[in-house]
């Protein structure tokens, strides 16, 4: 059987038709060393098949005018026939196919030969789009992805290549004949590249950190692809051939695809995962748009109708005097309802801890609208939050803000103090933003303690304010008795003085074991206005001072702890042992500089009253004639406040929802009796701006940003200036 293993005729007919339409048609056929000629008018034959002689050719030529009882127009339109025979060069490589227009006094001749075949089909599909590239500006794919296989007497050609654009085109050909509408062959095409992008997603983590799943659109927006397929049998759902029904087609396209794409994948690791990144933006663009939908927004600032069912709102619309309260949880939200001036006062309960929505800025700016917007309307507490404000978010107007005050009410603790981070977080983040650079933003304080001294009660608000309170009713009739060089020392000045080197251990970053043990030994000790262990060549002095910490220690803590001093780089190193163990402690040289200077004043200045500490004392209360034997400044706080809380009944707030309602009213809620603290950034206290300054971000980035290392860094910074850890 002597015919072609693959072809397509023109919308389903061949020469036949195109006989039938024409008012003459000429074949001539060179085959087999000789040229056959026939030819037919309006269809009928007028020159039966003959040989008319030898001939090296091969192929055939075919002659044809079109009737002009038929068309209307006979015109050849040139364009259609470009596309049409370009489109063929693309599809066979290597082809040659030429164009010649005769029409003209001076003949057109247009050749098309494609060494690259569909690749160059992409190419040219792909020039004026907007290439995919990298945050630096480089292209992410410079050639198209080339994809080729057989199985089942199918072949299988593809090339495909990602932009920036939104819309997808994928351009599907059966036996060179273009399908507008695909088929089986781009059913096979698109369930293989979405099943395969998925994989990879999820195997890189990508999914789970974007708490995202992916779709076909999201994988096929921005791309450009065309899919050939040579079937010996392929079958049609009409006669123009416009889609692709065979069946047997789908599962070998599938196959192939996840094959070849797979194993190129594989190989290009990094490219890979930009082309994954751009369709998870997709991805995340979907979800804000099917959120935007969802999300049914207040279009009028005083339109309760559409508030949310949470939100207990107030009576007054004069905006500048109402306030709205976020409340943490709905028990707290329950004693916050009832205790609130229904007339200004409105309370918006959250549950648990939001979402945190940091955004990455670039140059002080958010740059992701659209991932701002995803990250946000993924938590129903936001959206609930959002509809409360009146702002919108993409519509943003700060004059739709519905309360004159927005306050976050968070419990005192360190989970209240996590829950007001993470709202000052979505407040920091573009366009909320405004409304801290407008002063909309305040903090409430509700109280930590409730005490009782005698038959009264007082609120207090933090672990500070319960240790002044303790230490002020810990008595008076106290007496401190230690070796002080001849000279007395009332209890009142150790006790002021032990005061005042605990607020400066608390805002030095140092070990402040060793500053309070140095302050004891006279080492910030000043002869007119010069702390002389500033003026010390070779570290003489600072040595001196740390040997005399060593003796300290060695004589407080007990005998054969062998603590001892020496300089070591750019550090005087203080080591010794306890329970058996090396214990190793530092104080930088540059310490001991005049840009500390102010600190080690303040430490002058308590110098000969804590000198009472360098041997054990005692502390007597004369009103019972106890004794308790003090070792340090710190130890003798730790005792007086002990003995305060004697004299106490005290009770800790584990939340405001262990509150009455009359006393969230009377402490916190009340105008004449709170305090609220209003939001601001850095800038806008000695300058004019409103705007956050490069320090507010960098705060932000390190502390809710997802750079891991930075915040561990930070961590392991400041944990010895940790006072109140909650385990």
């Amino acid at each position: 059987h002597d015919s072609y293993k693959v072809s397509g005729g023109l919308h389903g007919v061949g020469v036949s038709v195109v006989n039938a339409l024409s008012d003459k048609l000429i074949l001539n056929i060179f085959k087999n060393g000789y040229e056959y000629y026939v030819q037919f008018n309006n269809g009928l034959t007028v020159d039966p098949l003959t040989q008319n002689g030898k001939t090296e050719k091969s192929g055939s030529k075919i002659t044809f005018y079109p009737s002009k009882n038929i068309f209307n127009n006979i015109e050849f339109n040139l364009k259609i026939l470009q596309k049409r025979f370009k489109e063929l060069a693309y599809l066979n490589k290597k082809l040659e196919i030429n164009l010649l227009d005769n029409r003209k006094s001076k003949p057109e001749k247009f050749s098309y030969k494609f060494e690259n075949g569909i690749n160059g089909f992409v190419m040219d599909f792909n020039r004026n789009k907007d290439k995919l590239k990298t945050d630096d500006n480089n292209i992410v794919l410079e050639n198209p992805i080339y994809l080729q296989g057989s199985k089942n007497k199918i072949e299988i050609e593809c090339s495909l290549i990602w932009n920036n654009k939104f819309d997808e085109h994928i351009h599907c050909f059966t036996n060179n004949i273009p399908q507008k509408d695909g088929g089986t062959h781009l059913i096979g095409f698109r369930n293989a590249i979405t099943r395969l992008i998925n994989k990879y997603a999820t195997d890189l983590g990508l999914l789970k950190k974007e708490k995202i799943s992916l779709v076909g659109d999201d994988v096929r927006e921005g791309l450009i692809c065309v899919l050939s397929a040579k079937v010996q049998d392929p079958k049609f759902s009409s006669q123009t051939k416009d889609k692709l029904v065979s069946s047997e087609v789908r599962p070998v396209v599938e196959a192939i695809i996840n094959e070849k794409l797979s194993f190129w994948l594989d190989q290009n690791p990094k490219i890979t995962k930009l082309i994954l990144a751009k369709i998870i933006q997709s991805a995340i663009a979907r979800e804000v748009a099917r959120k935007a939908r969802e999300n049914v927004r207040r279009k009028s600032a005083l339109d309760i109708t559409t508030l949310p069912g949470k939100l207990a709102d107030c009576q007054s619309t004069d905006n500048d005097k109402t306030e709205l309260f976020i409340v943490e949880g709905d028990s707290a939200g329950g004693s916050a309802k009832q205790a609130r001036d229904r007339k200004f006062q409105a309370v918006l309960p959250l549950r648990g801890k939001i979402l945190n929505t940091f955004i990455e800025k670039e140059n002080g700016k958010n740059n992701n609208k659209k991932k701002t917007f995803s990250k946000m309307l993924s938590s129903n507490e936001i959206i609930t939050l959002i509809n409360a404000l009146g702002t919108g978010f993409e519509d943003f107007d700060i004059k739709k803000l519905r309360y004159g005050k927005v306050v976050i009410m968070t419990d005192a603790d360190v989970d209240g103090s996590h829950i007001r981070a993470l709202l000052l977080t979505f407040f920091n983040n573009a366009p909320f933003n405004e409304l801290i650079q407008k002063g909309k933003i305040y903090i409430a304080q509700p109280p930590l303690y409730k005490v009782k001294i005698d038959k009264s009660f007082k609120y207090l608000k933090s672990d500070d304010e319960l240790i002044s309170t303790s230490i002020a009713h810990c008595g008076s009739d106290f007496e401190i008795k230690g070796k002080t060089n001849g000279h007395k020392i009332e209890f009142n000045e150790v006790l002021n003085a032990s005061l005042k080197l605990d607020e400066i251990l608390k805002n030095i970053e140092l070990d402040s074991k060793v500053l309070e043990e140095l302050a004891i030994v006279g080492a910030f000790s000043r002869k007119g206005e010069d702390v002389l262990i500033l003026d010390d060549e070779n570290n003489k002095k600072k040595l001196g001072a740390m040997s005399a910490v060593a003796d300290l220690r060695n004589r407080i803590i007990g005998t054969n702890k062998n603590w001892e001093a020496r300089v070591e780089g750019k550090n005087i190193i203080l080591e010794g042992n306890e329970y058996n163990e090396v214990i190793k402690c530092n104080i930088p040289i540059n310490f001991f500089t005049k840009s500390n200077i102010k600190t080690l004043n303040k430490l002058s200045e308590i110098t000969n009253e804590l000198s009472i500490f360098r041997k054990s004392c005692l502390l007597i209360n004369r009103s019972n004639e106890k004794t308790i034997t003090i070792t340090s400044p710190i130890h003798l706080l730790k005792a007086i406040i002990d003995l305060g809380k004697e004299n106490l009944s005290i009770q800790r707030f584990k939340g405001l929802g262990e509150m009455n309602p009359d006393e969230l009213w009377e402490t916190t809620l009340n105008k004449e009796n709170n305090s609220l603290l209003k939001v601001a950034y850095s800038n806008s206290i000695d300058n004019d701006t409103t705007e956050a300054s490069s320090d507010d971000n960098a705060i932000f980035f390190t502390l809710m940003g997802e750079d891991v290392s930075k915040r561990k860094n930070f961590i392991d910074k400041n944990a010895l200036k940790v006072t109140n850890l909650d385990v």
